[in-house]
C-alpha cells in the first residue's frame, strides 16, 4: 500500500509541474499582451470620463510626450509582471505539491463533472463509466487550457518593448510544449503503473 501511494505521488508530481508551467503560459500571455490591452480602445472605453477630462484640461507646459509616458509605464508594468511570475514560481515550488495538485484537480474535474450531464443527456452512468468520462474530459480540459493561450498569442499583437511577435509565439509555444509533455507523460506513466486515471491531479 505504501509503495502504491509513493507511485501515485510521483505520478501526480508530474501533474503539479504541468499546472505550474500552464500557469506560466497564461502569465507569459499577460506579459506580452497586457500593455496593448491597456492602450486599446476597449480599455479606454472603461476609463472614467472625468479622468479623460482632467487629462485634457492639463496645461500643455506640463504634459509629457505620449511616447515617453508609454515607455516608462510599460517598462514598470513589465518589471512588475515578471516579478509576479518569479514570485508565483517560487511560491508554487515551496508550497506542498498536494495543495497545488488538488487545486488544479478541482478545476479540471469540476469542469468535467459539469460537462458530463450535457454529453450524456443526463443518462444514468455506472460508477466506472463516470470515472472514465471524468478523467477523459479532465484531460481534454487541460489540453484546452494549454491550447487557448497559444491561439491568443497569434491574435493579440505583442506590445511589450523589445518583444516581437515571433519571440512571443516562440515563448508561448515552448511553455505549451512543456505542459503537453508533462500531462501526457503523467497519463502514460499512470497507465504503465496501472494507476486509475481518476486519481490523477
Amino acid at each position: 500500500m505504501r509503495v502504491k501511494n509513493k507511485r501515485l505521488f510521483l505520478v501526480n508530481l508530474l501533474g503539479v509541474m504541468g499546472y505550474v508551467v500552464l500557469t506560466l503560459q497564461w502569465m507569459w500571455l499577460l506579459v506580452v499582451a497586457l500593455p496593448g490591452i491597456l492602450r486599446s480602445h476597449l480599455f479606454t472605453f472603461f476609463v472614467p470620463q472625468s479622468q479623460q477630462q482632467t487629462s485634457a484640461s492639463m496645461p500643455s507646459g506640463i504634459e509629457q510626450s505620449d511616447g515617453a509616458v508609454d515607455s516608462s509605464v510599460l517598462l514598470v508594468l513589465a518589471v512588475l509582471i515578471v516579478a509576479a511570475i518569479l514570485g508565483l514560481t517560487i511560491y508554487a515550488l515551496r508550497r506542498a505539491p498536494k495543495t497545488i495538485g488538488e487545486t488544479g484537480r478541482k478545476i479540471t474535474q469540476g469542469t468535467a463533472e459539469h460537462i458530463i450531464p450535457v454529453l450524456t443527456h443526463h443518462a444514468k452512468l455506472s460508477p466506472a463509466k463516470r470515472r472514465f468520462l471524468t478523467a477523459r474530459i479532465a484531460f481534454d480540459v487541460k489540453l484546452g487550457l494549454l491550447a487557448l493561450p497559444v491561439g491568443l498569442v497569434y491574435i493579440v499583437e505583442p506590445s511589450l518593448p523589445g518583444v516581437s511577435h515571433e519571440v512571443a509565439r516562440f515563448g508561448e509555444a515552448i511553455l505549451a510544449f512543456m505542459t503537453l509533455i508533462l500531462i501526457c507523460v503523467q497519463v502514460g506513466v499512470a497507465k504503465t503503473l496501472r494507476i486509475e486515471l481518476s486519481h490523477l491531479w
